[in-house]
């Protein structure tokens, strides 16, 4: 449904038909391809990666075709007051920006993805806590076709300059399937705290197999690793 409206509302203002017919197919194949390929056949890692960005793709081009349908309307309505001439010159401005703030986007997405995160910090008041207490926050990593074991041996340096009393991970860590992830989550046994590592699991790892009622194979493979202060909660039960 995405893509049919960026066709539509985007392709089709932007592209002749035949091209932004073909570009929508291409973009909702490889999306396709993706998804298949996390619940019921491997991919080849250039199909993984293509998809992915496909899929990253069509919802930055879903976002910019609402926002470029709600600006066309508002420019083509007639009581917008000013006259053709300048009515063509907005249009025209506005597909500028419209690209412009595509490629700014998806740029910007990009950097993000294979950048290593900012310290997001956060004071949370506790009633009766005595003691403060310093909670690292580990989340959506996802480890696999783009980002490997060097990105979360970094993101475990990061964590352990922070001095954290505990490290809380809360799943989408691994993009793989299990059998693929061998040792790379090596990283997350040197994590330093006071009083434990707990981890529970996101949607990816539901996706890649773990999903009920498999789940429980997560925690008998435990591709987490094994250290005495490092609780897992599968979420639900096998």
């Amino acid at each position: 449904m995405m893509n049919y409206i960026v066709y539509r509302q985007l392709f089709s203002a932007f592209l002749p038909e035949k091209a932004g017919l073909a570009a929508a197919s291409f973009i909702n194949l490889c999306t396709l391809l993706y998804i298949c390929g996390l619940r019921m056949v491997k991919l080849p890692d250039f199909l993984s990666k293509l998809g992915a960005l496909c899929l990253g793709l069509s919802f930055m081009l879903f976002v910019l075709a609402i926002l470029y349908t709600a600006g066309d309307w508002l420019l083509t309505r007639p009581s917008f007051p000013v006259n053709q001439q300048k009515r063509r010159f907005l249009s025209r401005c506005f597909k500028t920006a419209i690209l412009g703030a595509g490629a700014g986007y998806l740029g910007k997405g990009i950097c993000n993805g294979i950048s290593l995160p900012r310290i997001n910090r956060k004071t949370v008041k506790i009633a009766r806590l005595k003691t403060p207490l310093t909670i690292v926050h580990l989340t959506d990593i996802h480890l696999g076709v783009f980002l490997q074991k060097d990105f979360l041996q970094a993101i475990v340096t990061l964590s352990n300059e922070q001095g954290p009393d505990l490290v809380v991970i809360t799943g989408d860590i691994i993009d793989m399937p299990p059998e693929a992830i061998g040792d790379m989550l090596d990283p997350l046994k040197q994590l330093k705290t006071r009083y434990g590592v707990f981890c529970v699991p996101g949607n990816h790892e539901y996706y890649r197999t773990y999903c009920p009622p498999s789940l429980h194979r997560l925690d008998a493979q435990r591709p987490y690793p094994r250290r005495p202060d490092f609780s897992f909660f599968p979420a639900c039960s096998p």
